[in-house]
């Protein structure tokens, strides 16, 4: 009997520094991740570096790199603002598969969030 779902390994490196300089908090993060999905691919309809061959299991990869800033200012003890940026590059060997369409399209993606955040405590 042969594994029935998908799931994926996880292994993850970063660096993180914080730093105050008087009321202004910053925080920088680096990370790596590397995801080994496990199972077929196919109900998804995803292939993978084997061609998509069900009977030579799943081979997706993902390694994922993610840059963050954020920046913090309380303003008063329960208000504070922060603006930030996070980058995240995907790198993966898979393919979406379109309608059965012999050309997939790529899982790798190149992602950039800017943020502003009020946040209230109470």
């Amino acid at each position: 009997m042969g594994l029935i779902g998908s799931y994926f390994d996880y292994d993850t490196l970063y660096f993180t520094f914080s730093q105050q300089i008087w009321r202004i908090l910053g925080n920088l993060r680096f990370a790596w991740e590397e995801r080994r999905f496990q199972g077929d691919l196919n109900p998804d309809n995803m292939v993978n570096n084997n061609g998509g061959n069900p009977d030579m299991g799943a081979s997706r990869t993902d390694d994922l790199l993610t840059f963050h800033l954020d920046l913090n200012y309380p303003i008063r003890n329960w208000l504070v603002v922060s603006l930030g940026d996070d980058v995240q590059i995907n790198l993966s060997n898979c393919a979406f598969r379109l309608n059965g369409n012999p050309t997939a399209i790529p899982c790798d993606y190149k992602r950039n969030d800017v943020w502003l955040k009020i946040a209230v405590a109470y």
